[in-house]
């Protein structure tokens, strides 16, 4: 998370040709998960995640139609076509590892953003970190995944 205060020296502001292509980068992830969705929901998809799925296939829409306005108000033209799918053993384990790429792949972009192009991405990690805990705790998972809560481990000093 410490990438989203931003890089070490803010003097080093990105141009608006790296901004669109970060924001690229975090589209396209964006763009994966709403494919994986695809994939994903219907006939086998468990009835506790029939809404949920829903509902975050209209927040990809609405995160890829954002990420697309700043791309061209950036001067630079929206990708079209998603990342490769990570997918799963299950449909539904597949998008909640697409959901994983997603969220790694824009906690990467964030901190080389100007302040005003984090919104839209800060907005996508939130929801599909949201996402996630749902889907992992109908897999039967830990809502977040280790990674996320603990960090790396501590090298304790005696």
């Amino acid at each position: 998370m410490l990438a989203a205060c931003g890089t070490e020296d803010e003097d080093d502001e990105a141009t608006p040709e790296r901004e669109a292509e970060l924001l690229n980068a975090v589209l396209a992830q964006q763009l994966a998960v709403a494919d994986a969705l695809a994939l994903g929901i219907g006939g086998n998809t468990p009835p506790e995640l029939e809404q949920p799925l829903g509902r975050l296939v209209d927040l990809r829409d609405d995160s890829a139609q954002e990420l697309e306005r700043a791309i061209g108000e950036l001067g630079g033209t929206a990708v079209d076509q998603g990342a490769e799918l990570v997918g799963g053993e299950s449909p539904t384990e597949g998008i909640a590892r697409q959901l994983e790429a997603s969220i790694a792949a824009s906690l990467d972009a964030i901190g080389e953003l100007s302040p005003a192009q984090r919104q839209p991405v800060h907005t996508a990690i939130t929801e599909d970190a949201a996402a996630l805990a749902e889907i992992r705790l109908v897999l039967g998972e830990e809502p977040a995944p280790d990674a996320f809560v603990m960090g790396p481990p501590a090298e304790v000093s005696r």
